[in-house]
């Protein structure tokens, strides 16, 4: 409102009495409180914001903790705050603190210093993870061997990429146990999707195990352990099954095979394949000496024999060398898996 200033005498905008001039000299707007904690994560660096833990930077943090603390007056129609910091030394900052305050029709600049002291305090997730807090174990196992090592490698990459893309889940620890892997994770929800998509990409059986850990809140909480069965046999092994010899192309369910006599391809189920025994057989790159319509001619560089061996229908060779399995009675034309 128009009026008088007190101080001044000068006519034009009061507020309660003083002008924009006067108003800073004389009457703090703000109103803080002597210094504003803000506590800090020592292991992961988190920020503790008014709405919880975040990882953010340390003027975000204090942005948002300092705009909580700091008091406006009522009838303030709009207010801007900005600030800037200065170390204090240790785990105390100076925070410079810039106010324009629009009030009543009038515009009021008001500069004040507020003590910002930072203290260690450990995040809700940290204070998990350094606990071994766990949710769900993910096992792998294989049936009659151990697992190889680009399978092991396999479920790193998937629980490691998923880990990097969620702050919220971690991995508790890892042990490699005779027989497969366990991982125990922080996220149940997570470890059922994680297991599904290794499922999909190396096949297996999957089952899960609920376990009554605790009640809280009134409801049951329980800790479940994921268990994926990989086949004993896996892309690239020879295998015999049903008087036929088939090379596994891939372990999915049901598994890939090619069959090496007729050069089909075709499906078995991991029962099937459980039923199937290795194969007694070598592999060798022959050297091509002839070939007509029907036989290929192939020296055998382990052997030097000369062995007469069917060809596959629809086979274009253009190399001097081919792919070859060996059993005690026959040979077959086959691929050789990539590594």
């Amino acid at each position: 409102m128009r009026s008088f200033c007190v101080e001044c005498g000068k006519e034009g905008m009061v507020y309660k009495g003083l002008c924009e001039e006067c108003l800073p000299k004389k009457r703090a707007l703000l109103e803080l409180p002597p210094y504003v904690t803000l506590q800090q994560c020592p292991h992961c660096n988190a920020y503790r914001h008014p709405g919880g833990w975040r990882r953010s930077s340390l003027e975000d943090a204090l942005d948002a903790v300092i705009a909580k603390e700091v008091k406006v007056p009522r009838d303030v129609r709009r207010h801007h705050l900005s600030l800037s910091s200065t170390s204090e030394g240790g785990k105390s900052l100076l925070v410079h603190l810039s106010a324009r305050l629009d009030l009543e029709g009038m515009v009021v600049e008001e500069d004040r210093d507020l003590e910002v002291r930072i203290k260690g305090s450990t995040c809700p997730q940290c204070s998990r993870k350094h606990g071994q807090y766990y949710e769900a174990i993910i096992q792998v196992r294989a049936q009659g061997r151990s697992l190889r090592e680009d399978e092991v490698a396999g479920v790193h990459q998937t629980i490691d990429e998923r880990v990097r893309g969620d702050p919220s889940l971690f991995i508790t620890r890892e042990e490699m146990v005779h027989g497969g892997l366990d991982v125990y994770l922080s996220s149940n929800e997570a470890a059922k999707s994680i297991i599904r998509e290794l499922k999909s990409s190396l096949g297996g059986r999957m089952s899960s195990s609920p376990r009554l850990q605790t009640r809280k809140g009134g409801r049951e909480v329980y800790r479940v352990t994921y268990a994926l069965r990989l086949p004993r046999f896996s892309a690239g092994d020879l295998v015999e099954a049903k008087g036929r010899l088939y090379r596994v192309l891939s372990s999915g369910e049901p598994a890939a095979v090619l069959d090496l006599r007729s050069g089909e391809r075709g499906t078995m189920s991991h029962r099937e394949l459980r039923k199937a025994k290795e194969a007694s057989a070598r592999e060798i790159q022959g050297i091509v000496v002839s070939q007509t319509d029907g036989d290929i001619e192939v020296v055998d560089p382990e052997t030097y024999e000369v062995r007469r061996v069917p060809k596959p229908k629809g086979l274009d060779l253009k190399d001097e060398r081919v792919a070859l399995v060996i059993t005690d009675d026959e040979a077959f034309i086959a691929p050789l898996m990539e590594e």
